[in-house]
């Protein structure tokens, strides 16, 4: 019977050769254990800029932080075009839309069922007895963090309604499209429902609930929903409604509706207060000596926790380097997290190298056109080629965090064939090619897929 030591030298050799297999399909990348430079990153400026000259977005602030430090940090274009003309500063406060999902409501769910005030695999029905019916009563608060409850969406905007009763009344009456946990639909739905079961868990309003136990914790003194009167001159803009331009409004519809605070949208925050609450994330949960949530919540959190037949894959509130998703960039580093909001914002982290990049642009503004999705594909494709995960024990976790992905990306290659091709005593390079052919049929899918992309990830 193998003892550990004769385990870890096993692992160690199939290390070995699995780094040589790998380096050779990389062929070029950062000498060996180096990291994030600052003069590394200062071709991002060009891309930036680039993106602001086509007219895709009107400004932008990007923040990339690296082994505990702020490498760049750089505002780009102008924060307002209409009604004047407004230059873009590092300290703009945006409409974060969907990036409340994770940076509020689920980290207030998380540190919830750390106290045993929740459970993921209670029902919902057991806080709120009235949403059980209409087929809803197995509807687990774990269906609704990884986006596979069945419900819908989002809610119709095509009726007349207002205010938070009568969304928790037209939630109440929803009848799901598949049963809880068969399938993947990125919902809004889900969200609203987080947030009202904190407010119900926690008797606190969910603005307050966030400030008092995320955002002040961590210092984030720009974060928050329904910004202060005083932080307007800071605001980035968005769109005009009613005839007058959002300004330190909430621009999701829906969110709007509800008076500006729900679960799925509603947050503001700048690039220096995201920086501080991802960094707690890279640091298991703690920011100094502030602990948010525990090592093992993050662990849960960012783990996949989608079915192995849906085509996205989603831990608890964070996507998980999901292929088919229309906010999928170029090859982020195995194991990477994060998400995306429908007004161009988006945060990524790579727990592996301690790495994140936060892009907060305003690309509705001013009339609800742009696209920012190019700039989020070319910086992280760019801040990938410097992240090449080259030590024998970088390439190791990579493979063994995330092997369940690449597995079920419709039979590709996972670390699983990697060691078993070992074992039967494949040489580097052929495990090498095979590796490369690979990846060149995930992105022939990819490209396939993404003409029909799952509902907008925003």
């Amino acid at each position: 019977m193998m003892g550990v030591n004769d385990r870890q030298r096993a692992r160690r050799a199939f290390g070995y050769q699995i780094a040589g297999a790998i380096l050779l399909w990389l062929q070029a990348g950062p000498a060996l254990g180096s990291g994030l430079r600052e003069r590394d990153l200062q071709p991002i400026a060009e891309i930036v800029t680039r993106e602001v000259r086509l007219g895709n977005i009107p400004g932008a602030v990007v923040l990339i932080g690296h082994e505990g430090k702020v490498l760049y940090r750089r505002a780009f274009g102008y924060r307002a075009l209409e009604p004047q003309r407004i230059p873009m500063t590092e300290d703009t406060i945006f409409d974060l839309a969907s990036l409340t999902k994770v940076i509020a409501t689920t980290t207030a769910v998380m540190q919830l069922v750390e106290q045993r005030r929740l459970r993921l695999e209670d029902s919902v029905a057991r806080y709120w007895p009235e949403f059980g019916s209409r087929g809803k009563d197995q509807i687990r608060v774990r269906d609704l963090l990884s986006h596979s409850s069945g419900l819908r969406a989002g809610l119709d905007l095509k009726s007349p309604w207002s205010g938070y009763g009568d969304v928790l009344k037209r939630i109440a009456a929803e009848k799901p499209v598949f049963p809880p946990g068969k399938s993947f639909l990125y919902s809004d739905i889900n969200f609203i429902l987080l947030g009202a079961l904190v407010e119900r868990v926690s008797a606190l309003p969910l603005e307050l609930y966030c400030a008092r136990h995320i955002f002040t914790k961590l210092g984030m003194k720009d974060t928050g929903f329904i910004p202060l009167a005083g932080q307007r001159d800071r605001i980035a803009p968005t769109v005009y409604r009613n005839g007058k331009m959002l300004w330190g409004e909430v621009h999701d519809p829906t969110a709007y509706r509800m008076g500006g605070v729900s679960g799925h949208a509603g947050v503001f925050s700048t690039a220096d207060d995201l920086a501080s609450f991802a960094q707690a994330l890279v640091d298991g949960g703690r920011a100094g000596g502030t602990r948010i949530l525990s090592q093992a919540s993050v662990e849960q959190m960012t783990a996949p926790h989608s079915g192995r037949d849906t085509a996205s894959w989603w831990g608890l509130g964070w996507e998980l380097d999901a292929p088919f998703a229309s906010n999928r960039d170029e090859l982020p580093p195995v194991g990477s997290y994060g998400h995306g909001g429908y007004t161009g914002t988006s945060i990524w982290i790579d727990p592996i190298s301690k790495t994140y990049v936060i892009i907060l642009s305003h690309r509705v503004h001013p009339r609800g056109g742009g696209d920012a999705k190019p700039l989020r594909a070319h910086i992280r494709e760019f801040i990938s080629g410097l992240l090449d995960p080259l030590s024998i024990d970088h390439v190791l976790d990579r493979l063994y965090l995330r092997e369940f992905q690449i597995e079920k990306t419709l039979g590709l290659i996972g670390a699983r064939w990697v060691l078993q091709a070992i074992k039967d005593g494949w040489d580097a390079r052929t495990i090498a090619q095979r590796w490369e052919a690979s990846l060149k049929e995930f992105r022939k899918l990819r490209a396939k897929y993404l003409l029909y992309p799952s509902p907008a990830v925003d």
